[in-house]
């Protein structure tokens, strides 16, 4: 759906359109790619096709080339400028909210039983992949060890 409202504003922005409407457009794919990236964090990486375009328009216009208005491109660059931050709140949001639950409510005494999690002493404290490590692998380790079993039943039986 994201890439759908972006290739939309895009195609508004060189087929002469522009302005509001393609700016419209780019906030909104910014606003799906968020949502995408609240849930699952390679979700953010739909930030790099904002990031590419913002520096490329930024360029033109530095440039001075370009047959678009300055007026439009400079809308252009604010819809991509929105859309990114708000690609990055996607990420950013969920770690605050979960280390303000676990880090700091802990460290505060506000919760968690006096202790943080282990996580939280991290460099850079990352609840998603924490979980990442602690329970997919976890998960794909016993997935392994099921199939390793059902092979050495059916060798036994053969």
């Amino acid at each position: 759906m994201g890439y759908y409202l972006y290739v939309r504003s895009t195609h508004v922005y060189y087929r002469g359109g522009g302005g509001w409407r393609q700016m419209g457009w780019v906030v909104a794919a910014g606003v799906v790619w968020m949502l995408a990236g609240m849930v699952r964090s390679n979700g953010v990486l739909n930030g790099v096709v904002v990031a590419v375009e913002f520096v490329r328009e930024g360029w033109i216009l530095l440039r001075g080339r370009g047959e678009r208005g300055v007026g439009r491109r400079l809308l252009r660059i604010a819809g991509l400028g929105i859309a990114g931050v708000l690609v990055g709140l996607g990420l950013v949001v969920p770690q605050g909210i979960a280390w303000m639950q676990f880090c700091a409510a802990a460290a505060g005494g506000g919760g968690g039983g006096g202790r943080g999690r282990e996580w939280c002493s991290r460099t850079l404290p990352s609840i998603y992949s924490y979980v990442q490590d602690k329970y997919w692998y976890a998960c794909k380790k016993r997935i392994f060890y099921i199939y390793l079993s059902k092979r050495k039943k059916r060798r036994e039986a053969n």
